[in-house]
């Protein structure tokens, strides 16, 4: 099991992943159209969306769980699915707005799914080196609060 220390490493190590995957993506895609201010905005926005999008599709679907009872398959898989969808169209409303004239449907579309599948499999290998670092932490007798130093 993973410590906070431990735990708050992982997210943050993500965040800051995010947001170099967001950016280049952008200068990528968009070229000479992704000036500072243009990138700056578009990743500020979305960032903060995917946290109230999220905690609020969480809460919505947490109402439609009974008091006492654990949510059904069926709910988290539509919850999952409910926030990538919304997820999906914010991003690519907010590219079209943010970028007018260099962003077409399918280039925000794009950039869109790439930038989901980039997300997907970032989770996934950070959770992996995560869950690793903590087993070997908990069979060494790590303390509770030990993060190692990743390089002096």
């Amino acid at each position: 099991m993973q410590t906070r220390a431990q735990s708050t490493l992982e997210v943050f190590t993500d965040f800051v992943f995010s947001i170099l995957v967001n950016v280049g993506g952008q200068l990528l895609l968009y070229g000479t159209a992704a000036t500072i201010t243009r990138v700056t905005f578009f990743s500020s926005i979305f960032l903060i969306l995917v946290f109230a999008r999220r905690f609020a599709t969480r809460r919505f679907f947490e109402a439609l769980t009974s008091p006492g009872t654990r949510q059904s398959r069926y709910h988290s898989a539509l919850e999952a699915l409910s926030d990538t969808v919304l997820g999906f169209v914010i991003a690519v409303i907010l590219q079209l707005l943010i970028y007018r004239e260099a962003a077409t449907l399918l280039r925000a579309s794009f950039l869109t799914l790439g930038l989901y599948v980039l997300t997907m499999v970032r989770r996934y290998l950070l959770r992996r080196i995560f869950a690793a670092l903590a087993e070997r932490l908990s069979n060494s007798g790590g303390g509770d609060d030990v993060v190692p130093e990743l390089v002096s």
